[in-house]
């Protein structure tokens, strides 16, 4: 289904006005205030991505015990498509431990859930992953996946991967977000992705090395390509050019379109930082809802006959048995 498409006549207001009061609308409607959201990475940017849009008294960053060192890259899968598998890795590798601590600290399993709880609000633990992809072809059939450079000298030197690979290319940024509800041992983890589409300006080696005075090497080594939305790198990016979202809930799905700007000039850091991380109100709520709707998949699936009973073979089964 064809989601909301937002066609502001000026760009300059779009997030100081019309998209402040959108977020603060969804966020009531979905009742997201009254939750706390345990953010586990190391990242301060992606923890202030959230926090800037929920609220910092709603938003924590916690430790996580996750090893993403031995998760594998699931290359079956579109490379876009990628962060689905990973966030749900560290999600079970960070679950996994944490039953491991709290059974070596014998803490009973009735008290587990109560010590969890943040003053007596819902708690969801948000694990994420990112990538940049950029396309090679008019047709999609062709990307590279970025990683953070090496080092400075090798991401100069190299003409597949590094500085120069995403010069007048088409772009996307895709995020999974993957939540676990742990006040809520009925509800299921659920992940969503949430995809930005856009381009590249036909930067040159020079606008590179302009780039790499101007702002330093911390903002390369960070960001996926060397190139980040977020930070210095905005500048290579071609911003009259539209800026969509997508939002997908199923990777065996094609996204939904959520909304776009025809252009994108004025958007302000905070905006763009909360894209690259998924931080937004229509990823939030979408993540929640299937949370939600997974405790009534679970509790419908020990009625038999209702939903999502019974399966096609059910009635051949009993009468062979």
């Amino acid at each position: 289904m064809q989601g909301i498409v937002y066609k502001e006549r000026n760009p300059a207001c779009l997030f100081r006005s019309v998209q402040k009061t959108h977020i603060m609308h969804a966020l009531e409607r979905s009742g997201l205030p009254d939750i706390q959201f345990d953010i586990v990475s190391s990242s301060a940017q992606r923890y202030n991505a959230f926090a800037n849009l929920l609220g910092y008294e709603n938003v924590r960053q916690v430790p996580y015990y996750f090893n993403e060192s031995v998760i594998r890259k699931p290359v079956n899968r579109q490379p876009a498509e990628w962060p689905f598998e990973v966030a749900e890795q560290k999600a079970l590798q960070d679950v996994a431990a944490l039953l491991v601590i709290a059974a070596s600290g014998e803490i009973a399993r009735d008290h587990m859930l109560q010590d969890i709880k943040i003053d007596g609000k819902r708690t969801i633990r948000l694990y994420s992953d990112t990538v940049q992809i950029v396309f090679e072809d008019d047709d999609n059939n062709t990307v590279k996946v970025l990683e953070k450079p090496e080092s400075i000298q090798s991401w100069l030197k190299d003409d597949e991967h590094g500085a120069m690979a995403q010069s007048g290319k088409r772009f996307e940024i895709t995020t999974a977000l993957t939540g676990i509800d742990l006040t809520n041992p009925q509800a299921h983890p659920a992940t969503i992705l949430v995809r930005f589409g856009g381009t590249m300006r036909p930067y040159t080696k020079d606008d590179v090395m302009s780039l790499l005075e101007n702002f330093g090497p911390q903002d390369i080594m960070i960001s996926a390509g060397g190139i980040s939305i977020q930070n210095g790198g905005t500048t290579l990016y071609d911003k009259t050019k539209p800026l969509t979202c997508y939002i997908q809930t199923d990777p065996n799905a094609p996204p939904d379109a959520v909304f776009s700007h025809d252009t994108w000039e004025n958007l302000d850091q905070k905006t763009l930082q909360r894209y690259v991380y998924g931080a937004i109100p229509e990823a939030v709520t979408a993540l929640i809802h299937r949370i939600d709707n997974s405790r009534y998949i679970r509790s419908g699936a020990k009625k038999k006959g209702d939903f999502p009973f019974p399966a096609p073979n059910d009635r051949p089964w009993e009468t062979a048995k």
